[in-house]
């Protein structure tokens, strides 16, 4: 530039300016676009560097779960039929390590025969179809050992060329433990199975009788609940024939019970075939058998007498001969019926009534059968009055003693006193025995009421020993029931009886049952107490001489049914002359009842009778009376009174 300056602007220069701004954007440009491509190839290599490594990491972990895995990796090449595989391959397949390409023939090979054609197929599916597969198969090893194997693998193009790239690894373990646990599983399903049937057969059981497998008791009682309520509803009516056998006892005692077990299934069998399929025929226990019959129509059991005529032909087809082991035997069946179709009878009380039914036709005889009827339902209400007053009777003191003094056949000085039972009754007056006893016994009440007299005469004796009198020798009936009792002695021995003060009378037939060890031994214990022994009613039952030996009883008491006639009959005489004959030889005292009149003494006496009781010498009496006669008169030292 000129010292002083430029005097004029030059020509075009923002043109000039332009120009030089462009050539420098020209030259600026392409450095910073290499820059910045420079720099995007730096982040590429960090992500390509840094892929790698997640690569690298990858495949690391894959290979150690492969190594983990037991697995090994195959490649087969589809269109040079050419197989590569990894060490673990050949490893699995019990190849050497360094032998990497195998024909297919070579994985064939050592495939299981029972597996190698499914095998095969599953492969060549897989090929054919281009497709992933899969396939479960066992190799045979060189040494002879079987390892299980599972294959998977799946179709690759890799340029242009089809590959199949696999993974196999062993399953020989998980195999043997699904295999363990299949096993397990089945064994479970089979115990469950057991444990099934056994439930079943409990649940059967518990409402059938194990013998016949006929129904129970448990399911005659559920069978009951369920009727009560169809009953309540009007929607159903029942019958019920209770069959007891007759003489099976007998069958028991003689062939055994093998063979009565064979008689009660072939009684159950048969009264299977006797009724409709939809009646029940249940075993109650021991030789009682009930037909449970159910139906919609309460008439069905009043056309023709259904109840009653299936009971005949129960009755006739157990009359005929069953077969035992040794040959043939002949049975026979009691029935009792009841039904809730007629108005004497409620499903609450059918049993009961039928059972009633059987009772009463037992007393008819074998081979009969009863309906609970009207007539028979009042005689049971009878008994079940009769069992409330006895029931009321023991409860209240109503059951009292009455004394008779027996006197001494040589002498008739006092000899002891019989307490006999009476009944106070609260509007009938004084009964004698003849008006409950055997009704006492039908309901088993009658051991009850011996008791009680027991008790009544200790209580006197104890009553009357404490005001001075000297007290006789007691008698007290024991009834067959409760001599026979377990608890009999231990009840006496509560009872603190002083020795020789009571006297048990006993009727003969208790004794004719030999095999009864208990009422032996009962007996035997009672002797050991202090406490005598009479056979009462002698000469009208069946004891033997044998049956007296072994007893050995302080005293006989001859029956009045001798003692009366000997005042007519020169032949009862001889009966009763005879029979304290036989006392004396076996060192027995002999008692005669039913002392009537003064030929009565004179005879007996002349016959040498020890003691002597009847109405000619003195009549029962109550315990008060008993008391005053004992201190009025003194029999206790020998005087006789006749009142």
């Amino acid at each position: 530039m000129p010292k002083e300056g430029w005097k004029t602007i030059p020509p075009a220069l923002w043109l000039l300016r332009s120009a030089f701004l462009v050539a420098a954007l020209m030259i600026i440009a392409p450095m910073l676009a290499s820059a910045f491509l420079i720099h995007q190839r730096h982040e590429y290599i960090d992500v390509l560097s840094e892929q790698k490594g997640d690569l690298h990491r990858q495949s690391r972990r894959l290979h150690l779960a492969m190594e983990a895995a037991g697995a090994g990796v195959w490649e087969f090449d589809v269109d040079k039929k050419t197989i590569i595989w990894d060490a673990r391959m050949n490893e699995l397949y019990g190849y050497p390590p360094s032998f990497r390409e195998h024909y297919h023939t070579d994985w064939a090979a050592r495939i299981h025969p029972e597996d190698r054609e499914r095998a095969e197929a599953d492969f060549e599916a897989g090929v054919g179809g281009r497709v992933h597969f899969r396939s479960v198969y066992r190799i045979l090893l060189p040494n002879g050992g079987i390892r299980h194997v599972r294959s998977l693998a799946n179709i690759i193009q890799f340029k242009g060329r089809t590959k199949i790239v696999g993974v196999n690894w062993d399953v020989t373990e998980e195999t043997e433990m699904q295999k363990s646990l299949e096993a397990a599983n089945q064994n479970l399903k089979e115990k469950n199975f057991e444990i099934e049937l056994a439930r079943q057969r409990v649940e059967f059981l518990a409402h059938h009788d194990a013998l016949t497998e006929l129904p129970n008791r448990r399911f005659l009682d559920q069978r009951l609940e369920e009727h009560k309520v169809s009953y309540a509803a009007g929607e159903a009516f029942a019958g019920v024939l209770q069959i007891d056998l007759d003489g099976f006892k007998t069958v028991n005692d003689t062939l055994g019970h093998l063979a009565g077990d064979n008689i009660l299934n072939q009684v159950g069998n048969i009264l299977r075939t006797l009724i409709d399929d939809q009646d029940h025929v249940i075993r109650l226990g021991g030789d009682e058998f009930i037909i449970f019959i159910s139906r919609k129509s309460k008439s069905f059991f009043a056309q023709e007498n259904h109840l009653q005529t299936l009971a005949e032909k129960i009755i006739r087809r157990l009359s005929l001969p069953l077969s035992v082991s040794n040959g043939k035997i002949t049975i026979g069946a009691s029935i009792g019926i009841a039904t809730d179709a007629i108005s004497t009878t409620t499903p609450q009380n059918i049993l009961r009534d039928a059972d009633v039914a059987l009772y009463e036709a037992k007393i008819l005889g074998r081979g009969q059968f009863q309906l609970c009827d009207t007539e028979l339902r009042r005689t049971l209400d009878r008994k079940n009055s009769f069992l409330s007053e006895i029931e009321i009777a023991l409860t209240e003191g109503q059951m009292i003693p009455y004394y008779q003094p027996q006197y001494s056949g040589s002498d008739l000085s006092f000899f002891g006193v019989e307490a006999l039972a009476r009944w106070n009754h609260p509007t009938r007056g004084l009964l004698t025995p003849k008006d409950f006893l055997e009704n006492a016994k039908e309901i088993g009440r009658d051991a009850d009421i011996d008791r009680a007299i027991l008790l009544c005469v200790l209580a006197d004796r104890i009553s009357w020993q404490k005001a001075g009198a000297i007290v006789p020798r007691i008698s007290v009936n024991v009834s067959a029931r409760q001599i026979a009792s377990p608890h009999i002695l231990d009840d006496l021995a509560k009872l603190d009886i002083p020795r020789g003060s009571i006297c048990f009378e006993l009727v003969e037939s208790i004794f004719m049952d030999d095999e009864n060890q208990m009422l032996k031994d009962n007996v035997a214990g009672i002797k050991d107490m202090g406490i005598e022994i009479e056979i009462d009613d002698f000469g009208t039952g069946f004891a033997s001489i044998v049956a007296l030996q072994k007893l050995r009883p302080m005293r006989l008491k001859i029956d009045n049914q001798l003692v009366t006639p000997i005042s007519f009959s020169p032949s009862a005489r001889k009966i009763v002359a005879s029979l304290i004959e036989i006392g004396r030889s076996l060192d027995i005292e002999v008692i005669a009842e039913g002392i009537e009149t003064q030929f009565h003494i004179d005879t007996l006496q002349s016959m040498g009778c020890h003691a002597l009781q009847g109405y000619a010498l003195c009549r029962p009496m109550s315990g008060d009376s008993f008391f005053e006669l004992l201190v009025r008169d003194q029999i206790h030292v020998g005087k006789v009174t006749t009142s």
